[in-house]
């Protein structure tokens, strides 16, 4: 019941909506997304022939931000 209510919680962005919250282009993030480096749903019409709207989480986007974490280079001594 409780991974219910936490699916129910979850934030759904459109394409642009992403992009902006990415700062990034709509060709970027369509790239992410094709090449698995960024999760996503497509919802319409995509089984007849339409190529449906994709929409990203929330959390699709802080997990792609989180594995691009850049560390901070270690200070020499």
């Amino acid at each position: 019941m409780l991974g219910n209510q936490a699916q129910a919680e979850e934030t759904w962005l459109t394409l642009r909506e992403a992009c902006d919250r990415l700062r990034m282009a709509p060709k970027t993030v369509r790239k992410l997304i094709a090449a698995g480096d960024l999760e996503a749903s497509r919802v319409g019409s995509v089984g007849t022939g339409g190529n449906g709207a994709y929409r990203i989480s929330d959390q699709a986007i802080s997990a792609y931000m989180e594995r691009r974490k850049v560390q901070p280079a270690q200070a020499a001594s």
